[in-house]
Formats: C-alpha cells, structure tokens, sequence
C-alpha cells in the first residue's frame, strides 16, 4: 500500500508539475529551457539522479536570472522534489518540499489548492521516514482546508482522504484505515466511477486492509473485483495488475485462517 500510494502521489505531482510547465515553457530563456527539457528525458527514463543534478543546477540558475518565487523556478524544484522522491531519498526531499511550500505559499497562499497538494506530498514523505503522527497530523490539516475549498467530493480532497488512510494503515490502526477507505471509494466512484484508476487503487488499499486484519475471505472478494475490473481496461503486465495478484495470491493462502 505504501509503494501504491507513493506511486500515485509522484504521478499527480508529475502531472500538476507539467500542467504548470506547459503554461510558463515559451517565457524560459532558450539556454535555460533546453537544459529542463533534458532534465525531463532524463527523468521519464528513470535516470533520476542524473536528472537531480541537472534540476539542482537549475533552480541556481533560475533563482538569480528569474528570482527564486518565479512560478518557472517553482516548477523546476518541483521536478527536482520528483526525482528525490524517486531515489527514496526522503530526508532530502521534506527538506525540498518544505523550502518549496514555504515560496508556494508567499506566492500562491496557504489555501490555495496547489499548495494543499503539496502539503499533502509532505505527508506522504514524513510517512516513508516513519514520522506517523507527524504525517497524519499534517494529511488532516489539509484535509480540513480542502474540504472548506473545495468539497468533500473534489479529487484533491479524495485523494488526501486516502493518503489519510494510508497513514493510519501504516500505525497499525486498521479498522480505522477501513472506514476511511469505504468513504474514499464511495467518493470515488460517485465523482469518477468505479472503473477509473484511482478506484483500482483504492479498492486493492480496502482489500489489503482487510487482509491485515484477517478478514480473508472478504479481502479475496475485493481483490477479484478489482482484478476483474482492472483486466477490463488496462494492459496484462500493468503494476497495478500485478500488484492486485500478489495480494490474491496472499489472501488465498491464508483464508482458512480468516
């Protein structure tokens, strides 16, 4: 569950990264933005620490030529906070995301969405050092300013729901993780419908919680639904795929137990 959550927070950060990249790429210095395109190839081929070299010499240079709360620079550190986060690198990465929120939110607000995401991915990374109530102290302060934002129902807001899950997954505090998983797929599957990816996700999260608390039998029944929905409409060899049968295998060796 960890992996699967660290996974989809890196691909939404990705993706709000790009979403901001597209709309300031034209005004970059030619010189500068041939030097991030390279960063991005190397990021999207998995040489991540390469790709951490050239973003950390970039957001040098893009401080002193741009300043260091121009949304270009911004977005350059949060390319370099995704390539930390790919190498696991999780104490330099809160140190990245933290001086990054801090510019985001002299630059953005403390409310504005995107910051709120962010402080989200924080959560995630003080989880992967083992800071529990640190990150759910902090995934419930976001989750509180989103719901005044934007709903409980916006996918921002679903999503901080499962990062909240996933926490509490993660300091054995199991039957709570499962009501907080039920809600998140109810969300879910009202706002997006149950064959989008992220219902995938966060169904698989439901039967593993299950798993850990010895409801076999139901955990085997979610995971089959998951899988059969999943082999719907994604590749054969897809990581959630697979994933989801390494679960299944796990949750049939076990059910006599459950």
């Amino acid at each position: 569950m960890e992996e699967i959550v660290r996974a989809l927070t890196i691909v939404v950060a990705i993706l709000l990264s790009v979403a901001l990249l597209i709309a300031l790429w034209r005004r970059l210095p030619s010189t500068l933005r041939h030097r991030s395109d390279r960063a991005g190839e190397l990021a999207a081929k998995g040489h991540y620490a390469q790709a951490e070299v050239v973003y950390r010499n970039l957001t040098k240079q893009m401080g002193k030529v741009l300043g260091v709360k121009h949304p270009e620079t911004l977005v350059n550190r949060l390319n370099l906070l995704n390539a930390l986060r790919a190498q696991g690198k999780h104490v330099e990465a809160e140190a990245e995301i933290r001086a990054v929120l801090k510019l985001l939110e002299e630059t953005w607000g403390y409310e504005h969405p995107h910051t709120l995401i962010f402080r989200g991915d924080l959560a995630v990374i003080l989880q992967a050092q083992g800071k529990h109530a640190e990150a759910e102290a902090a995934i419930r302060a976001v989750l509180i300013l989103q719901e005044q934002v934007g709903g409980d129902k916006h996918p921002d807001t679903i999503r901080s729901r499962y990062i909240l899950g996933d926490v509490l997954y993660h300091q054995g505090k199991y039957a709570e993780t499962e009501t907080v998983l039920r809600s998140v797929l109810k969300l879910q599957e009202e706002v997006l419908g149950a064959m989008h990816p992220d219902a995938f996700l966060y169904r698989r999260a439901l039967a593993e919680t299950l798993g850990a608390q010895g409801h076999y039998a139901e955990a085997e029944t979610e995971c089959r639904m998951t899988l059969k929905r999943m082999e719907e409409t994604l590749e054969q060899d897809h990581p959630y795929i697979l994933s989801t049968r390494d679960l299944l295998r796990f949750v049939e060796a076990n059910k006599g137990k459950g």
